[in-house]
């Protein structure tokens, strides 16, 4: 099975900034990463993350370093540098817009913890 690199999907309302990671290959579903969120953006902001089977990958209070939107971004680009950088071979790709299918739905839910 070839492996293609990682995709990130970010869902952004008002207060929240929520993730998944995939990892690409050629079965289907792809296998979950990671996902999360950074919740309390512009309040008492927090930063939660969990691998694809539920555990824990990073749980932090954010006091006042996460304001605004761009913020939250940079706290999450941060984490995932940190985190998947160096494990994939570099390769840019313009971005593109992807609705979400039913399949990555349920495993991505927002809701779960």
């Amino acid at each position: 099975m070839a492996d293609h690199g990682l995709v990130l999907v970010l869902n952004a309302g008002s207060s929240s900034l929520k993730f998944c990671v995939y990892r690409t290959a050629e079965s289907d579903p792809w296998p979950l990463e990671a996902r999360g969120q950074i919740e309390g953006i512009g309040t008492a902001a927090r930063f939660t993350a969990k691998d694809g089977g539920g555990t824990t990958l990073h749980d932090e209070r954010l006091e006042g370093s996460v304001r605004d939107m761009p913020a939250a971004l940079d706290s999450l680009a941060k984490w995932l540098r940190g985190r998947f950088q160096g494990r994939e071979r570099s390769r840019r790709r313009p971005p593109r817009r992807r609705t979400a299918d039913r399949r990555t739905q349920r495993r991505c839910s927002w809701t779960r913890r």
